[in-house]
């Protein structure tokens, strides 16, 4: 993947900043989550747009599974991890994970 800088996008409404952040190179999307939200912020990484928000959870960790564009979450509270549709802009699955949940790769 070539890295290239660019301009700055436009600012993006999210409580006081990010946690977590992941970036899906393939559909051109950044996935951005902070812990007190409790949403999850999808935005076009090309022009800096909001597409969206999905409720999920008090988050600790975001990850993209490339072969299908869904995101993965970790909820430190509940101690699981969901499994959102980021065209659907919802929640799939979310599974207990049986401890603390920290991050998430």
């Amino acid at each position: 993947m070539l890295i290239a800088p660019v301009s700055p996008p436009a600012a993006v409404p999210i409580y006081s900043g990010f946690d977590y952040v992941t970036v899906d190179a393939q559909r051109r999307r950044v996935y951005a989550a902070h812990t007190g939200s409790r949403s999850l912020l999808i935005v076009n990484a090309d022009s800096g747009a909001v597409i969206g928000q999905v409720r999920v959870g008090p988050m600790h960790g975001v990850a993209v599974d490339p072969a299908t564009g869904h995101v993965f979450t970790g909820d430190g509270e509940a101690n699981s991890v969901s499994e959102v549709d980021p065209v659907a802009m919802k929640v799939l699955n979310s599974a207990d994970v049986g401890g603390t949940i920290d991050a998430i790769a």
